[in-house]
């Protein structure tokens, strides 16, 4: 399971900082591509690999251009892979999660204060409710899927 990321937020594309745009990469999927380089040889059939991507690869965000646009490529590494992947019977997959209140997520944009009069969905996601489709993936009920994208995002309509 692939899950790093790192977001530098800027209000416009014109205050990106070319360190944090090549960092952003080098973590969200140059760091990826590498890491399932290496090990790629050694999996055996029946194996899994599940990348991290992010509901923002579909939706955008107006403030994290270079982190959305690494998460999209993440998506389409995921497809590749699998087609590459399905003669040695290893399934690649990925999650696509909207927000999770996680220290990164915290970190870029402050502590969410939960209101209680909303809906379930109106908030970020526990890493334990986005767990959940990580296993489902790593396991054998989801034999059938390689290629594909889940999206616990607590109700966000996706196209893709």
């Amino acid at each position: 399971m692939n899950n790093a990321g790192v977001q530098f937020p800027s209000e416009n594309i014109e205050d990106l900082e070319e360190e944090n745009i090549r960092k952003t990469f080098d973590s969200n999927i140059i760091g990826i591509i590498l890491l399932i380089k290496v090990v790629f040889p050694h999996l055996k059939g029946g194996s899994t690999i599940i990348n991290t991507t992010s509901a923002a690869a579909y939706q955008g965000h107006p403030e994290l251009l270079d982190y959305s646009a690494t998460k999209g490529a993440i998506v389409s590494f995921t497809r590749s892979l699998a087609l590459q992947a399905k003669p040695k019977g290893i399934r690649v997959n990925a999650v696509a999660p909207g927000p999770v209140a996680t220290p990164l997520t915290e970190e870029t944009f402050g502590e969410e204060k939960e209101d209680l009069s909303k809906p379930p969905f109106e908030r970020n996601a526990s890493p334990e409710e986005v767990a959940h489709s990580f296993l489902f993936l790593a396991c054998r009920d989801s034999a059938q899927m390689s290629g594909q994208v889940l999206h616990p995002n607590g109700g966000l309509i996706v196209s893709g």
